[in-house]
């Protein structure tokens, strides 16, 4: 390692620490402001059961998000709750997802490395922890917290107890965007059989719930809307790439012109050759290797926020702690965006120097740059599989 690689590492994990501990200590899980995802969220629902009624001019507009018909008996029961209660209980049901996963990582980094130790675990765990995208999730309410959880039980689960790991796959649906490659993932492994009760399984829940609520046509006649109204989101306007807070692709496109039916199309050619990429490839990964490029490659290309990052980084870790020697100057320097406080800099950057418009919405969108060069890492470096 040279000088400038152990410089820039410091610099990378002195930021991601510094960030973390600031936004736990000054903004805090729990204060008047938090659970703002989960109150929100809960007030969308609302207004959707109640056909999506005109907001006064002084009502801020409400979003419900597209999730699948299996999110509406738990929002329905959250309403039943007093906030203050709800708003608690949900912390600590976040939290020990939070404590869970952890384990899982911690598991898994030591199978691929025989001299791993509880004392490297101590470090690391803190990283986790101080990550932003954990803040987000907990500082948030964020039930897509929930749904990583739900996808890490499933990957626990998968060769211990199938029956548990297809239930929990099933439920992760409520977020489609993060189930999603775990379904390609068993396709390509041709786990046939396992996909087949997992479809089954999340179809039968999923439509099930449909009749004690809206009816199949109008859930997806929701979810329609719903999708509409969050397409151009950090993409339909100049001034909204940066300050969109996501961290797919589409905002990065965007700032470089590529919009509407163009930005579409682009994606989607991306999508099938990385696809094509990975299926050519096929033979060389491991079954973790090729669960993290599919996480990759359909988290760059659908909409995604900062908060599920969680999904990306904890199950890359192991991975990455397996290359860490190797990682050079250039993929540190890449990836700084995962542990940059980006919304920040970009609204104090475009506060205090609107001229330099374009670089601040560059940095705003770069964390699209980060997972991409996570994905080289990983694919340069990791073992090849043998045979």
């Amino acid at each position: 390692m040279t000088k400038f690689h152990n410089i820039l590492a410091i610099l990378f994990f002195s930021i991601l620490i510094i960030n973390g501990i600031y936004k736990y200590t000054e903004k805090g899980i729990y204060n008047s402001y938090s659970q703002w995802d989960l109150k929100t969220h809960i007030e969308s629902f609302q207004w959707m059961m109640e056909g999506r009624p005109q907001l006064a001019p002084d009502q801020p507009q409400l979003f419900w998000p597209p999730y699948l018909p299996l999110a509406f008996p738990i929002f329905d029961c959250f309403t039943q709750f007093d906030w203050q209660v709800l708003r608690v209980a949900w912390l600590i049901v976040l939290c020990i997802c939070i404590g869970l996963m952890i384990l899982y990582v911690l598991g898994e980094m030591a199978k691929t490395d025989n001299l791993f130790s509880w004392k490297q675990a101590i470090p690391l765990t803190t990283v986790l922890l101080l990550f932003k995208g954990t803040f987000l999730s907990l500082a948030a309410g964020q039930i897509s917290l929930f749904v990583i959880f739900m996808i890490f039980l499933f990957l626990y689960f998968q060769d211990r107890n199938p029956a548990v790991a297809v239930f929990a796959l099933a439920v992760s649906t409520i977020k489609i965007s993060l189930s999603l490659p775990f379904f390609a993932y068993l396709l390509l492994k041709r786990d046939y059989g396992f996909l087949g009760w997992s479809l089954f399984a999340a179809a039968a829940i999923n439509l099930l719930v449909t009749f004690f609520y809206l009816g199949p046509l109008e859930h997806l006649n929701q979810l329609m809307i719903s999708l509409r109204e969050l397409e151009p989101l950090g993409v339909n306007s100049y001034l909204n790439m940066g300050a969109s807070g996501r961290v797919d692709l589409a905002p990065f496109l965007a700032l470089l012109r590529i919009r509407g039916h163009f930005l579409a199309l682009a994606l989607t050619i991306l999508f099938i050759a990385g696809l094509i990429w990975i299926y050519r490839h096929l033979r060389e990964m491991d079954d973790r290797l090729l669960l993290v490029n599919l996480v990759l490659l359909f988290f760059v290309m659908l909409y995604h926020r900062a908060y599920d990052l969680v999904l990306i980084v904890w199950l890359a870790l192991p991975l990455i702690w397996m290359v860490r020697h190797q990682i050079t100057f250039g993929y540190i320097l890449l990836m700084l965006p995962l542990a940059l406080p980006i919304q920040w800099i970009f609204r104090t950057g475009i506060e205090t120097y609107p001229s330099l418009a374009f670089f601040w919405h560059f940095i705003g969108t770069s964390t699209a740059i980060s997972i991409f060069a996570l994905g080289f890492l990983l694919n340069r470096k990791h073992p090849k599989k043998s045979g």
